[in-house]
């Protein structure tokens, strides 16, 4: 039964005749118009209301909540894939700063790995460009090379046609070959900046003092 906008009287009455009959409980909520209704069941128009659990004295037993929106929902899915997130990145930085400390016992130490690595990079650098620099010195003899024989017609110049394009494939090669290497060392750079920086953090939040730096390289 569902009593909507009754006096207090009425709804003092039926408490009385409910309470008379054993005890029981009743549901209290208000209406989208601001009706306020009590009933023993809840309908389904109403499920989605705030309600009152209420004792057959008329006492709040409990609040129901209504059931989330979709919008609260999916703020809901959002703030725990958030915290997951979050979670994923203490623990990789957690990880990373464990291996930070096990590898490197000084900041030193993190730049002569660096230099190494910068240094080996550079080598492999420079022989490619020595190469690049023999290719295209050879691309350019045989193109002069093509032109006397196109000119002069004293042999097929489809040979030295070929090794062209056979040269200038190296060429390429070596190109991104170099690009390669460039990138990869501006790479190394960052990434041994960082793990640099971050050492001086973990040592200065430890508290721990080191032997003075050398001065010089970063």
């Amino acid at each position: 039964m569902i009593i909507r906008g009754v006096p207090l009287l009425m709804l003092g009455l039926w408490l009385a005749s409910t309470a008379a009959a054993g005890p029981a409980q009743f549901y209290k909520w208000v209406d989208e118009q601001g009706r306020v209704h009590y009933s023993d069941t809840v309908p389904p128009a109403a499920a989605g209301q705030q309600r009152e659990l209420k004792s057959s004295s008329g006492q709040t037993v409990r609040t129901i909540e209504p059931p989330p929106t979709r919008q609260q929902l999916e703020a809901e899915q959002r703030a725990r894939e958030m915290a997951r997130q979050a979670e994923r990145q203490r623990r990789a930085q957690e990880k990373y700063d464990k291996t930070l400390l096990l590898t490197f016992s000084s900041a030193q130490e993190i730049k002569a790995a660096r230099d190494d690595r910068l240094r080996a990079i550079t080598a492999q650098i420079k022989l490619a460009q020595e190469r690049l620099d023999k290719l295209e010195t050879r691309l350019q003899a045989q193109r002069r090379k093509a032109v006397r024989i196109e000119r002069t017609g004293e042999r097929d110049p489809t040979p030295i046609y070929a090794e062209l394009v056979e040269l200038q494939r190296h060429i390429d090669a070596n190109d991104a070959f170099i690009e390669r290497k460039l990138q990869e060392r501006e790479r190394i750079r960052q990434e041994f900046a960082r793990d640099l920086a971050r050492y001086r953090e973990l040592m200065a939040a430890q508290g721990k003092h080191k032997a003075p730096e050398r001065l010089g390289k970063p």
